[in-house]
């Protein structure tokens, strides 16, 4: 029994770029192929089930007389399945065609039509050989465009074209990288994908649309996908596949790019970090090679955590690119940080939390984030380094093994002032003259005394709170405050004393977060 395909089998799977269907029902079946003979006559030896090629150039050579419209009345005669046609489709040839349902393909004009009949004859002697050496074709187009380093949105835009459905880039988180649609597009559900993708590079058919996993390195860097409610065929897979490669490889490229940058603008980091206003002129050179804008202003964010400092870079690095975010990532002692641009400090509080918070959750351990402020100039932004480290260093989250928190040091209020003094000694003698005698009763008894103090002053010296706090009779906590009063000599009564016994308090919590 004689092999037939159909006519949308043809079009996808032998005809040049540029063909489609005219009129007609693309199921319709064919059996053979045939081209029109040069001289008379032109259609010879002609059977039912054939596509008939033909160029109107060529017939005209025969005779001049001919019409494509007459044309298709006489082929429909003979019962062929299906005509392509070289050259101008006129109104009248669509209005006949219909007339005797048969399929009408347009071939354009860069085609050879010897070539054409070659390619529908291995379609029709070997469907599987002639569908692999389609996707080899498509696979050396996307090549070719990765080669000219004409981005995603070209390979993507090629993908579309051979599979006539919309083809979509996301990253690793689900997040769109790149597509081919007007309509906006969702997330990509990485969880489900995952639950079904196969080992071995192969994509999975799911609600959205046949999705491949892209590999860089040996590791998830996105998915491609393309869209059409779940019909798919054997082309559509396999350029999803090869296009997946090819993605993959301009990820990579790019990839490269990016590390190269994001190592020289680190190395910049640290020769800043470790320089000081006499290396300025050489360091704001070196910014202008790395790329760095440093009249910009940026927002300093520092984060430590009890993993390897460089692997923290690294995690950092990978997040920021993964989410988009433009900044300077760098090494810090003991720690990373992000010389983030500026848009808000909102914005810049809401991504350091969002960074710390999910390290913390994928580390399940502590990590802390400390924000300086909004600085331009080499100066002006050790200033807000080190104001990111004093807000680190007030985190007492990170000290009681929590998953830490994110700190501004413009929220540090009061601790703003003191964590700006130069002389931490002066501090330390202020709060051993204020506190010191507490401090040692306290020690020697396993006294309340000073916890009595903070939460009495932290409730605006409301007794009752005061005492709900620390779960004690109000008789207890009068107690306490009294022996304060006698150890100190100070009148609790007094706004000046009460000042300085606060103050005192805020002195020791800043000694102890600072405290190396």
């Amino acid at each position: 029994m004689q092999p037939s395909i159909s006519v949308k089998e043809v079009l996808r799977l032998a005809l040049p770029e540029g063909a489609h269907l005219v009129a007609g029902d693309p199921e319709h079946p064919i059996s053979w192929v045939r081209r029109t003979r040069v001289q008379p006559p032109a259609f010879l030896n002609l059977e039912p089930g054939e596509l008939v090629l033909i160029s109107l150039e060529t017939l005209r050579l025969v005779d001049e007389r001919l019409t494509l419209a007459r044309v298709i009345e006489s082929l429909a005669g003979v019962g062929v399945a299906a005509i392509g046609v070289q050259g101008e489709i006129d109104q009248a040839a669509i209005e006949q065609a219909e007339v005797f349902a048969l399929p009408l393909l347009f071939l354009p004009e860069t085609a050879r039509l010897l070539d054409v009949e070659r390619e529908v004859t291995r379609l029709l002697i070997d469907r599987e050989a002639q569908l692999e050496r389609r996707a080899q074709d498509v696979a050396g187009q996307l090549a070719a465009l990765a080669a000219e380093n004409r981005g995603l949105e070209a390979i993507l835009a090629a993908v579309t074209r051979t599979t006539g459905k919309v083809a979509v880039i996301y990253d690793v988180n689900g997040e769109l990288l790149a597509y081919t649609s007007q309509t906006p597009m969702r997330r990509l559900k990485v969880w489900e994908v995952e639950a079904q993708l196969g080992g071995n590079g192969s994509g999975a058919v799911l609600d959205n649309g046949y999705t491949v996993p892209l590999v860089v390195e040996g590791r998830r860097a996105g998915y491609l996908t393309i869209l059409n409610g779940g019909m798919f065929d054997d082309l559509d897979r396999m350029t999803a596949e090869r296009g997946a490669m090819v993605c993959a490889m301009e990820l990579a490229k790019q990839k490269a790019v990016v590390d190269a940058e994001t190592r020289a603008r680190g190395d910049w980091v640290q020769r800043w970090l470790a320089g000081d206003s006499q290396d300025d002129a050489r360091l704001e050179a070196g910014a202008v090679q790395a790329g760095l804008d440093v009249a910009q202003h940026y927002v300093v964010t520092l984060y430590r955590s009890e993993i390897d400092p460089a692997r923290l870079l690294e995690m950092l690095r990978n997040e920021m690119t993964s989410r988009r975010i433009e900044g300077v990532v760098g090494q810090a002692p003991g720690g990373a940080l992000i010389l983030y641009p500026m848009g808000t400090v909102p914005r810049a509080m809401h991504i350091a939390e969002a960074i710390r918070w999910a390290f913390a959750e994928r580390l399940q351990t502590t990590v802390a984030c400390g924000v300086g402020q909004p600085a331009a100039g080499l100066v002006e932004l050790r200033k807000s380094y080190r104001q990111a480290e004093r807000a680190l260093q007030m985190s007492a989250d990170l000290r009681a093994g929590s998953d830490g928190c994110t700190l501004y040091f413009g929220d540090l209020s009061l601790y703003r002032l003191l964590l700006s003094v130069d002389d931490p000694q002066e501090l330390q003698r202020f709060c051993d003259e204020t506190l010191g005698a507490v401090l040692e009763y306290d020690g020697r008894h396993e006294g309340e005394l000073i916890r009595t103090l903070d939460a009495f002053f932290t409730n605006n010296g409301n007794l009752a709170r005061t005492a709900d706090e620390l779960c004690v009779h109000r008789n207890t906590l009068s107690y306490r405050l009294s022996r304060v009063a006698d150890i100190t000599g100070m009148d609790l009564e007094d706004a000046e004393t009460r000042l300085m016994l606060h103050l005192a308090l805020k002195v020791r919590r800043v000694l102890k977060a600072t405290d190396k």
